[in-house]
């Protein structure tokens, strides 16, 4: 044998519980908390579109995470257009940084089966 298996430790442990629990990631800035859950399929559609079509590659970030702290469509369609500009000018980019980072890991991934039995 190549090794030996070793138990997980405590902090993998919770890392696995948060990933089959669905549990929403906080990013922490100053007082400030931002929680960050699964992304919903327009939310993506959107991290796409600002992708692919923004002008100012500067504004690129501070779009994109505002998407993700957003995350459905009645809150990015009433407040994107405010969040995104508040991101821009008094966050740090680390903290953006981090905000698209966690956004990333939390992709919804969807396994359907249409009667398609395997033996």
């Amino acid at each position: 044998m190549a090794g030996k298996l070793t138990e997980p430790s405590r902090k993998d442990e919770r890392a696995m519980q948060e990933v089959r629990t669905a549990s929403k990631s906080t990013i922490r800035w100053g007082r400030i908390n931002f929680k960050i859950g699964w992304m919903r399929p327009y939310t993506l559609e959107k991290i796409t579109d600002v992708a692919l079509n923004c002008k100012n590659d500067n504004e690129v970030p501070a779009k994109t995470a505002a998407l993700i702290l957003l995350n459905g469509l009645m809150s990015i369609v009433l407040l994107y257009r405010i969040l995104w500009r508040v991101l821009y000018h008094y966050v740090p980019s680390e903290v953006l940084a981090a905000i698209i980072t966690e956004g990333k890991k939390k992709k919804r991934r969807s396994y359907r089966t249409i009667g398609c039995v395997s033996y």
